[in-house]
Parts: C-alpha cells; sequence; structure tokens
C-alpha cells in the first residue's frame, strides 16, 4: 500500500497527513481467450427482449439568420452565398442548464439502447431489462428541467433588455417568444410502442407481413452486433491510450470518472446484446475483470498495475479487432 502526504499551511506551523491510496488487488495473469461458436438470436428472440422506446425534447431554436448585407462588407472581396450568418437571440444560465439535462437524458438512454445510436432520432431499441430504470431517469431529468424552464420564462424580459443593448440594430423584437410560449416550448416526453404489422389483416397478408418482419430483424441483426462491438472497441482504444505514457514518458491521468463508464458498459451489455453475441460477451467480461477495484489515482500511481491493464486491454482488442466487418450509422433502417 502507497501513501502521499499532503500539507497545509496553519498559524502553528506546516501540517503534513498523510493520505491512504487502495491497496493494489491481486493480480490474476491475462490467460488466452477462446471464442465460442454461437446460434445467433433469432428474430423472435430478439423482439422479445426489446422494446421500441421513443424520447422526444422540445425546446426553441436560439440563432436567427441575419442578412451579411448589413454587415457591410466589400461584395469584391467577400462572395455573399459563401456566408451563413447567425445571430443570438439571448443568453440565459437556465436555458443552457435546460440543454444540458436534454443532453444527459439522450446520453443515458444511449447507454442502456441496444445500440450506442438511435432508429431515427428519438427512437431508441432499448432492452425490457431496462424499462423500469430507464422509465425512473427519465422523470428524474423532466422534474429537474422544469424548475429552470420556469426561471427562463420569468426572466425573458431581463434577457431581451440584454439582447436588445448587444445586438443594437440586429434586435428584432418581434423574434423573441412570450413567457407562456416558453413554459409550453420546452418538454420532455417519452412513450414506448407495440408495432404488430400484421394487426387486422387478412391470414395471407398476415403471413407476408410476418416474413418480412423476420427478414428485417434478420437483416439488422449485424447491424446491432457491429455498433455494439465498435462501442466497445472505442473504450478499449480509449483506455489504451490512457495508460499509454506520452512522448516524454510521463504517465497520463485516469479518471475516476472514466472507469466507472466503462465499468457502466461491461455490466449493462449482455442486456442490451439482444442478438446473443456470446464471443463479445466473453471478452465484456475479460476487460471488466480488468476494471474489478480500479481507481485512476491507484493505477496511475504503479506501473505494475498500469501495464497489467494494459497488457490485457490489448490482449482483449486483438481478439476484437477482426470480429469488427463494419460500422453501420444506425442500427435499423425505417422506410420514410
Amino acid at each position: 500500500m502507497t501513501t502521499k502526504a499532503y500539507s497545509f499551511r496553519t498559524s502553528a506551523g506546516t501540517i503534513r497527513i498523510p493520505k491512504i491510496k487502495k491497496q493494489m488487488p491481486k493480480l490474476a495473469p491475462v490467460k488466452a481467450i477462446k471464442l465460442p461458436a454461437v446460434k445467433p438470436a433469432t428474430a423472435e428472440e430478439m423482439m422479445l427482449r426489446t422494446v421500441v422506446l421513443v424520447v422526444t425534447i422540445n425546446g426553441i431554436g436560439n440563432h436567427r439568420k441575419v442578412d451579411p448585407g448589413i454587415l457591410n462588407l466589400n461584395d469584391e472581396d467577400v462572395d455573399m452565398n459563401w456566408l451563413n450568418t447567425t445571430k443570438k437571440l439571448f443568453k440565459a444560465d437556465a436555458l443552457d442548464k435546460i440543454q444540458s439535462i436534454g443532453n444527459k437524458a439522450k446520453a443515458f438512454v444511449l447507454s442502456r439502447a441496444s445500440t450506442h445510436t438511435y432508429i431515427k432520432p428519438g427512437v431508441y431499441l432499448l432492452a425490457k431489462a431496462f424499462q423500469t430504470e430507464v422509465n425512473d431517469k427519465l422523470k428524474e431529468f423532466d422534474a429537474e428541467m422544469k424548475p429552470y424552464i420556469e426561471q427562463l420564462a420569468n426572466g425573458l424580459e431581463e434577457h431581451k433588455a440584454e439582447a436588445k443593448q448587444r445586438l443594437g440594430p440586429l434586435y428584432d423584437e418581434s423574434q423573441y417568444p412570450t413567457a407562456d410560449y416558453l413554459r409550453n416550448a420546452f418538454r420532455l416526453t417519452w412513450r414506448y410502442l407495440y408495432i404488430d404489422s400484421a394487426e387486422g389483416l387478412t391470414k395471407e397478408l398476415a403471413e407476408e407481413e410476418r416474413k418480412k418482419t423476420v427478414a428485417f430483424w434478420n437483416e439488422t441483426r449485424n447491424n446491432i452486433q457491429q455498433l455494439l462491438r465498435a462501442e466497445f472497441m472505442e473504450k478499449l482504444n480509449s483506455f489504451i491510450e490512457r495508460l499509454t505514457p506520452d512522448e516524454q514518458g510521463k504517465t497520463k491521468k485516469l479518471r475516476d470518472g472514466s472507469i466507472t463508464k466503462f465499468q457502466d458498459f461491461c455490466t449493462t451489455f449482455s442486456p442490451r446484446d439482444c442478438t446473443n453475441d456470446a464471443a463479445t460477451r466473453i471478452l465484456v467480461e475479460q476487460a471488466q475483470a480488468l476494471l474489478k477495484d480500479a481507481d485512476g489515482e491507484g493505477i496511475q500511481d504503479n506501473d505494475q498495475w498500469r501495464a497489467h491493464m494494459k497488457h490485457g486491454f490489448e490482449t482483449i482488442k486483438t481478439i476484437l479487432d477482426p470480429l469488427i466487418v463494419n460500422r453501420p450509422h444506425r442500427a435499423i433502417q425505417l422506410e420514410d
């Protein structure tokens, strides 16, 4: 166990208080990893494990276009067709908070969705195991957002006065909403969808729709699998980079928050994986074992611990790399 002293100056002199760091866990050797041959999940199994979640975050745009001609630029020096000039309507801390909470809500849903992307903007494929957790968390985000919406509406006239002063001739009163409009414009809503494309159809058409649904899920299985693998690879690459000294040989800082996020990914991988990707699951379990009892400060101050983790992650990466064939931009393509 290692310690590091912290010094504090007082009227009585300098006081040194040792900080006791976490003891390095016993490091098990990195063993050879054998991947099994696994039968992929069927379309029916994938549908039973997931639900479609629609999340909507409404708000207002805080920028408006400005005619470049008002800037008195020389047409001979500047091609006006290449300019896209905008102005900000107002600057408000409450608006920044609302947008931050909305971003946190989307990031959380993505961390629980079966793919680290969306079907369409705001539409996610969610493992049924996370329904209650996600629903409760979205309620928390909604409750957190409401006081800032009220704060923004109550301070509207003050924000408009500042904008009028800052924007000068570019200020346009008609572009600003009312306080009541602001209160109704911002909202976080979500709902779960049950989709049955064959409901109400004749027996023959219902069978045709069933075949289409099976074909659809079979086609998207690989996309979902590849996206989860690519997300795993991103986290491995990030950790390997942080565990590698810089050009001067200096140790890089590894934050506890980064470790927690990686641990969360490992914990939630199995329910998020609706494709029965047992090969990647085994690699994720190996990474989870390496992260057990890890803390950023302890790893940074221990060369043996850092080298052990780096070797383990590099071993996993070598095996994962050939499993990633391509990375689609979206997991599921729906007809518009």
